[in-house]
């Protein structure tokens, strides 16, 4: 079975040292995030697709790129709405059931029911800890259109280590036709080694 997006946070959250069950969802985020650029130096380059044309919109995240810190260090803050203050935890991948955030898990008397608290608490949150949710906005060089989206950090990551993948696979089968060493031989070699020896091929 395939790993759901929260799933996969998870496995990418332990891979950078840390527990997505005890840590809110910006900090699992901050975890991968601090892992993968420790793993790949330089710009972290992504494909997005794009809301209007559909075509793919390449972008690249600076080298030094990181995702913002939390102003509240505890595990959670307190909302001031209609003469009361209403704790409210930061959320966390148990919270996600369904691909929707069970906001009760929050707050069990919060008062979710209400637009406007739901709002004032959003609010909260994300001024608390921005990582909850970081805007990109990019423009299509197909058709120009200029659009926000949100940075998916376990997709982003995922999509990293996939590629990462790919490219190993390619360069193992290109050596091991060329000089007949095993899969096992090459793998072990280190990626500049693999490169050195691509470079006498042409690569």
């Amino acid at each position: 079975m395939a790993a759901g997006p929260a799933d996969r946070a998870a496995l990418l959250c332990a891979a950078g040292g840390g527990d997505a069950d005890a840590l809110s969802i910006g900090d699992v985020d901050r975890t991968i995030w601090g892992w993968l650029t420790a793993l790949f130096d330089g710009p972290q380059e992504a494909v997005m697709t794009c809301e209007e044309c559909g075509e793919g919109v390449e972008f690249a995240l600076p080298a030094g790129f990181a995702l913002p810190a939390r102003s509240e260090l505890g595990d959670g803050l307190h909302v001031p709405y209609g003469g009361a203050r209403y704790p409210v935890r930061f959320p966390r991948l148990s919270d996600i059931r369904g691909g929707n955030l069970a906001r009760t898990a929050l707050s069990k008397d919060a008062p979710w029911g209400d637009p406007a608290f739901e709002a004032a608490a959003q609010a909260a949150l994300l001024e608390a800890d921005p990582a909850l949710q970081v805007d990109l906005k990019l423009e299509c060089a197909a058709c120009g259109a200029v659009q926000v989206q949100p940075l998916d950090v376990a997709g982003f990551a995922w999509a990293r280590i996939e590629q990462a993948a790919r490219r190993v696979v390619q360069e193992v089968a290109k050596l091991a036709r060329a000089f007949g060493w095993s899969e096992a031989e090459l793998t072990a070699m280190t990626p500049a080694r693999r490169a050195i020896w691509l470079a006498e091929l042409g690569e």
